[in-house]
């Protein structure tokens, strides 16, 4: 495979893979992610205390929980679904209409 994604990369391990679902699905591993979640927004609207602060804090918060759900699924393949089929329903208006 040619510049492999490095969520491809990592895939390339089973070892990777089970060790990562495990872990993930751990409540110990639950439980610090919720933790440092809560403390990571608590320390940014500590400093929010002008609109535009509070927008980048906003900001941030969306960044992590997009970096967190990357996180969780490092390890889960996405499904190949076969491309679409285009089909014309549209009559042909070069064709004689039926009577």
């Amino acid at each position: 495979m040619k510049n492999p994604t490095p969520k491809q990369r990592f895939q390339e391990s089973n070892d990777n893979i089970s060790k990562h679902r495990k872990l993930v699905d751990s409540p110990e591993y639950q439980r610090s992610i919720d933790f440092a979640r809560l403390e990571y927004s608590r320390l940014l609207a500590e400093g929010a205390n002008d609109q535009t602060k509070a927008m980048v804090a906003g900001i941030k918060n969306q960044a992590v929980e997009e970096f967190l759900i990357q996180l969780k699924w490092l390890s889960e393949v996405e499904e190949v679904r076969p491309a679409l089929r285009v089909v014309d329903t549209l009559p042909d208006p070069s064709t004689p209409k039926r009577q």
